[in-house]
């Protein structure tokens, strides 16, 4: 469902961009003056580090923004700082396990043994991105060229695991193929423990008119020192401006 909500979010927002050839020069200010201030982004993320899992082909999530574009003069650099919400999805082939008594999180392979249809970590942080933006046209944004660098700064608001697949007897995901002790669930587990609470990363965007390509780098742990996986993120997507 949501794949279809978004396909035709898309379609949509090609189709009034394709459409600004057409629009009076009266509309076409308005629209100019409010152009970028909601943002949305299809994402790819990965995760890279000494202990990083073994990330899925397709690892997607989304981001949505809502910024303030505020021109520097008459030239073509502007200051966007805005407030969104980003959702950060790891498809892996591995598991979250907490250790109580150790009080630390591995995150140990799933056997290939055993079928598994998903297996995920995702975060969701309410965040401020800041961006410096050079745009070719600064009054026909929806036809100029545009390159924008900046950072997030993102406090998260949940965190989950799911895992819909077979696992071993008490959750214990070994390589200890051996056990018979085999059954299929759906696990869901919240509030994961020693996630770090926030996360700093610069951005980058390139693009023409309302299609950007983007990319960011997490510049903290995604687990406190000592407590986890030593392990950071990185996102690759298609970031889609309104109008």
């Amino acid at each position: 469902m949501k794949q279809i909500v978004s396909f035709f979010a898309l379609m949509f927002i090609c189709q009034v961009s394709l459409a600004q050839n057409e629009r009076p020069e009266e509309v076409q200010k308005i629209i100019n003056d409010n152009q970028e201030r909601f943002v949305f982004e299809l994402t790819h993320d990965r995760v890279f580090g000494d202990d990083a899992p073994e990330v899925a082909t397709l690892s997607r999530g989304g981001n949505v923004y809502y910024t303030k574009n505020i021109p520097l003069g008459e030239s073509n650099f502007s200051v966007a700082p805005g407030l969104g919400i980003a959702n950060r999805q790891v498809y892996m082939k591995n598991a979250y396990v907490f250790d109580p008594d150790l009080a630390r999180v591995t995150l140990p392979s799933v056997p290939e043994s055993l079928e598994r249809n998903s297996s995920k970590l995702a975060w969701t942080y309410a965040e401020i991105p800041v961006e410096l933006r050079w745009n070719s046209k600064p009054n026909k944004r929806g036809h100029s060229f545009k390159v924008a660098t900046g950072f997030r700064a993102g406090y998260m608001i949940s965190s989950k695991f799911k895992y819909n697949g077979q696992v071993f007897e008490g959750n214990e995901f070994t390589n200890d193929t051996g056990t018979d002790a085999i059954y299929s669930e759906k696990l869901k587990l919240k509030k994961l423990e020693n996630l770090v609470k926030y996360r700093v990363a610069p951005s980058f965007r390139i693009g023409y008119g309302s299609v950007n390509l983007f990319g960011l780098y997490q510049l903290n742990n995604d687990f406190e020192s000592g407590l986890g996986p030593e392990m950071n993120g990185y996102t690759i997507g298609l970031s889609i401006s309104s109008f």
